[in-house]
């Protein structure tokens, strides 16, 4: 709700940024933020469990490398690995451009995208006349119309 609001249009608007929100009917779009979320949240318990610093073990998640990428996540958003109690090298540190990043991401997603398209097929077209039906969305009062 907070990203739909009249308030929120008109930041974005201000600020020249362009808002592009996930379908809340089709989850697989959330499924990225889904398991960042619990990943963080299972390092945070075994942090506590352990007595450790969670923010050190959250650290750490960040500076490794992601699946399918050759850097980690802080390395992208700063453009260089951040500092940890593992000693590194200062050149490590410096930071560095990665200009092949956003074209890994679009290649990553293309090959996701294959694998997960590679059992659909086209449906034939409608005719006029034609019954179709809708299954209403869960908590939808409305009746579904036939076309």
């Amino acid at each position: 709700m907070p990203f739909s609001s009249q308030e929120f249009r008109e930041s974005a608007a201000s600020y020249e940024f362009e808002v592009i929100t996930s379908s809340p009917g089709y989850p697989q779009s959330n499924g990225k933020v889904a398991n960042a979320t619990t990943t963080a949240k299972s390092i945070m318990k075994k942090g506590k469990q352990a007595g450790t610093d969670i923010y050190l073990s959250l650290l750490g998640w960040r500076n490794t490398p992601s699946e399918g990428m050759s850097s980690s996540p802080a390395q992208r958003m700063f453009g260089r690995r951040t500092r940890t109690l593992l000693l590194t090298t200062s050149y490590l540190l410096k930071p560095k451009v990665q200009e092949d990043a956003k074209e890994k991401l679009l290649k990553q997603k293309s090959k996701q995208a294959k694998y997960y398209n590679q059992n659909t097929k086209e449906l034939p077209p409608l005719q006029t006349g034609e019954v179709v039906r809708v299954a209403p969305k869960p908590g939808d009062s409305r009746k579904a119309e036939m076309v």
